[in-house]
């Protein structure tokens, strides 16, 4: 008799459950297509302004919707810039992600290398990307400037938007 009163307790969180498993299970397949990937670099590369390139893609669902990349490379198209990362995470807003929109939230980046050969006519160096994002972490980067031989090893950096206008840097 007391089984029957359990029942629906039971049942319907574990069919949540395993609807939210498939689910993932689903988006990840979905990543894993070269079409849905290279859409994606489109609509990245068009965002930031530089030539993306990922080895591996697969869904991140810790600490948020994200997308998880391995073997990520930027070049800057107009500049002097390039960034190679063993690991990217680009995390997504959920609700424009809903609605069938991709949309930057916060960007996390472990040991990031990034080259700066800076010449006359080139234009600077920058991180324009940012101004979409809410946040961006980078994890034992390196940063080399090659015209003056100036390397930044083992570099932390925590950049967050505190209000509109405001950016922390730690």
């Amino acid at each position: 008799m007391r089984s029957g009163k359990l029942r629906p307790f039971v049942v319907l969180p574990t069919l949540l459950f395993l609807l939210f498993v498939s689910l993932v299970l689903l988006a990840n397949s979905l990543v894993q297509k070269p079409s849905v990937q290279k859409a994606f670099l489109d609509r990245l590369s068009g965002l930031t302004g530089y030539e993306i390139s990922l080895d591996d893609v697969e869904i991140y669902v810790w600490n948020g919707i994200g997308i998880r990349a391995h073997g990520f490379e930027a070049h800057q198209k107009e500049g002097f810039g390039t960034i190679h990362a063993s690991e990217t995470i680009f995390f997504l807003e959920a609700l424009q992600l809903l609605r069938g929109r991709v949309v930057l939230k916060r960007l996390d980046v472990e040991r990031p290398i990034i080259d700066l050969a800076p010449s006359d006519e080139s234009k600077p160096f920058s991180f324009a990307f940012l101004s979409g994002l809410d946040s961006l972490t980078m994890d034992k980067g390196s940063l080399f400037i090659k015209q003056s031989r100036l390397r930044f090893v083992n570099l932390n950096l925590e950049m967050k938007k505190a209000e509109a206008g405001t950016l922390n840097v730690k």
